[in-house]
């Protein structure tokens, strides 16, 4: 048997007022829209106001603030706001293969995506042209050339060019540049291999169309002495 989870323990505070009061004392305790039987109406109360001339004990807990709710539970504010804390079902490869309920499934089924052979053969042609045009653009910057690098989104470095081919990591040219400052991300190896020699965070891989090559003569930002 699957014992029951422990639900967290709320207590309720309810406003409390003086015994005998005019509304107009009573009037901060109290909120629109909410009444002790859910409905004005319903709520027939034996107490009144001494004076006859005050609104009945009815006509104020028609606005009756909501109560106040504490949470005894011991969760931590905030403390599942990082979804990677989360614990997630994963099912294994083989097994989501094997489903016939699954979006892949339905995409094999409908021949669409990656199991679409027209979809692919465009694919193919789509990533031939590129690495066509990538290979005419690293074909131009000759290694040991001076270069200024312009990534979307970046400053412009300069560095050195060592390293313009294939790579293991990922498909297409990469052009393995030596910064002049540690602005890199690696040491001219990645994932074990070595492409160049560099100090660590120096060395960075990036495509031919953001590299640059000319008179870029290096600039001293002052960052080896942090």
């Amino acid at each position: 048997s699957v014992a029951s989870p422990t639900l967290p323990r709320l207590t309720l505070l309810q406003p409390r007022w003086p015994p005998r009061c005019s509304p107009e004392e009573l009037r901060p305790f109290l909120h629109p829209g909410l009444c002790a039987s859910g409905s004005v109406s319903s709520f027939r109360p034996c107490l009144r106001h001494p004076s006859s001339q005050k609104p009945s004990l009815t006509t104020l807990l028609s606005s009756l603030r909501p109560s106040v709710v504490i949470d005894h539970s011991g969760a931590r504010l905030g403390e599942f706001e990082d979804v990677s804390k989360v614990k997630k079902y994963s099912i294994p490869e083989e097994a989501y293969d094997q489903r016939q309920d699954s979006v892949r499934s339905f995409l094999k089924r409908s021949k669409l995506g990656r199991y679409s052979e027209e979809e692919q053969a465009q694919q193919k042609a789509e990533n031939s042209q590129r690495l066509t045009e990538e290979k005419a653009q690293a074909s131009a910057i000759p290694v040991g050339s001076r270069c200024e690098v312009r990534a979307p989104g970046q400053p412009p470095r300069r560095g050195t060019v060592m390293y313009v081919g294939l790579t293991d990591f990922k498909p297409g040219y990469w052009i393995g540049v030596r910064y002049d400052e540690p602005l890199g991300k690696n040491d001219g190896s990645v994932n074990g291999k070595r492409y160049f020699e560099c100090q660590a965070k120096y060395g960075a891989f990036v495509k031919p169309s953001v590299v640059t090559v000319g008179d870029f003569p290096e600039e001293d930002y002052g960052l080896d002495e942090m």
